[in-house]
């Protein structure tokens, strides 16, 4: 099956599956990864997407939309060697982790995310000194820190911030490498 034809399929899943669980948030994270993900890693990040959003769906009623807030804030973690992703989603009402080991087999990779509500496992504890940079959009400190405490690790971090700004849906986009902060 050629790439675009997959892709394709990919976006007629979110679509039937965004119904559930905030459209506009998944028409959103479609676009971003139309045109700030590598054509490589595109199906991928959407099938992880889908199936995190999926489950908080699952795990939860609370509905992720912008009718519930005006923001909703994404930090994802992938580790470059194994593609497990780690990854935190939250705005000012509720929070999500997930750690994603994904499936492989017969040439594919599945996602295979267990999600978290509040806390109750967290797998993006170094973040927790930057949130309220996030949440203000404050990416230049953000990316001094990360320079300054940065770690060799086979991880890179994507920082997703979409927010509703004069009746439209708009996004922020960082990547920033690996870091620890040792207090």
């Amino acid at each position: 099956m050629n790439s675009n034809l997959k892709y394709k399929l990919i976006l007629i899943l979110i679509f039937s599956f965004s119904l559930s669980f905030g459209q506009d948030y998944i028409d959103k994270i479609i676009d971003f990864s139309k045109s700030e993900i590598h054509d490589d890693y595109q199906s991928e990040f959407s099938l992880e997407m889908i199936d995190v959003f999926k489950k908080i769906s699952n795990t939860t009623d609370y509905d992720l939309n912008f009718q519930n807030c005006d923001s909703l804030f994404i930090i994802r973690g992938l580790d470059i060697q194994n593609r497990t992703s780690y990854g935190r989603i939250w705005n000012n009402k509720v929070r999500f982790d997930y750690i994603d080991t994904k499936i492989r087999g017969n040439g594919k990779i599945e996602p295979n995310a267990e999600v978290s509500i509040d806390n109750a496992k967290c797998y993006t504890k170094d973040f927790d000194s930057i949130i309220t940079l996030i949440e203000i959009g404050d990416f230049k400190t953000i990316l001094k820190i990360s320079e300054k405490h940065s770690v060799l690790s086979g991880v890179s971090w994507s920082i997703i911030r979409l927010y509703y700004n004069q009746d439209d849906i708009k996004y922020d986009f960082h990547v920033i490498q690996d870091f620890a902060i040792v207090n």
